[in-house]
């Protein structure tokens, strides 16, 4: 069986642990204890954490949806017939992008944010392109559109027209890089 282990390097340190097609466990290493997360017969996959809180992929059995624990309590952030990709979060929230039916181009790849501070699900995009690849950080948020794309939290600032190789832009301090 596969699994993939994420170590913090910090007090304290936590172990996360990914059983492809069962379960994922959160394991605080000063406490010595083992939280088993989830109990099931699907895939929960690419695991996240920023601070207390941790979010996962999960296979209903017909498409990948988002989940998220907030230290407490798990929730389902989507519950859809497309399919939702993590791809990062931090403190403020956590960002994927997500298909979604568009009349006469199919499904398109949409921006969704999930911010922690009044836990609200937001579409940040809507539009016929393929949004890719969100970076999240403070809040802002960058993503691969037919080029790159910044949100500084109120708008959406285009920062370039082509990406050559395509790679996922990263943000921090209103900073942006990609290749």
């Amino acid at each position: 069986m596969r699994y993939f282990k994420l170590v913090k390097i910090v007090l304290p340190i936590i172990i996360i642990s990914v059983f492809l097609l069962f379960t994922l466990h959160l394991n605080p290493i000063i406490a010595s204890q083992t939280i088993q997360l989830t109990n099931n017969n699907v895939s929960d996959i690419s695991p996240l954490i920023s601070g207390n809180k941790i979010a996962w992929i999960n296979f209903d059995g017909n498409d990948y949806e988002i989940f998220y624990f907030d230290g407490v309590n798990t929730f389902q952030l989507t519950n859809n017939n497309t399919e939702d990709w993590l791809t990062d979060m931090d403190e403020s929230g956590i960002v994927w992008h997500g298909t979604v039916p568009k009349v006469f181009y199919g499904n398109v790849y949409q921006i969704f944010l999930f911010r922690f501070s009044d836990n609200q699900l937001i579409q940040l995009t809507d539009d016929t392109n393929s949004n890719m690849f969100p970076s999240i950080s403070n809040g802002q948020i960058t993503w691969i559109s037919s080029g790159v794309k910044f949100f500084n939290g109120e708008t959406i600032i285009k920062l370039s027209d082509y990406l050559n190789g395509g790679t996922k832009p990263y943000v921090h301090n209103q900073r942006v890089v990609w290749a």
